[in-house]
């Protein structure tokens, strides 16, 4: 897949994974990014954070990286910008850039305590 999209796309691929040979293999056929989203999650022994997969909490957040955000060392308390779509456990809660007002509680496993 990740032959046939490069070249083709007018942005960075980025690849997820834990594995050094894969994030090899990967920017070897074009990924320019490559981020380990589970570490976090193994580390705090959370088994389904932190993968795109199947039966897990999924968290994904789409950017746009031609926009740069305004934050910088020397002003860091900024809005962020470029920011199109975010989605906690699967569902919408930033939209083409604007909060849907959705609002997902955690899952029970992980300790925190929900609003009553």
């Amino acid at each position: 897949m990740l032959k046939r999209l490069n070249g083709r796309l007018s942005i960075p691929i980025s690849v997820d994974t834990c594995k050094s040979a894969v994030a090899e293999k990967a920017t070897d056929y074009g990924a320019e990014i490559i981020n380990d989203p589970s570490a976090v999650a193994r580390r705090l022994s959370i088994p389904d954070r932190g993968l795109l997969v199947e039966g897990t909490w999924a968290d994904v957040t789409v950017f746009d990286p031609a926009v740069i955000d305004k934050a910088a060392f020397e002003n860091p308390h900024q809005l962020s910008v470029g920011v199109r779509h975010v989605f906690v456990n699967g569902v919408a809660v930033v939209r083409d850039g604007v909060h849907t007002r959705s609002r997902r509680d955690p899952p029970p496993h992980s300790g925190a305590q929900t609003a009553q």
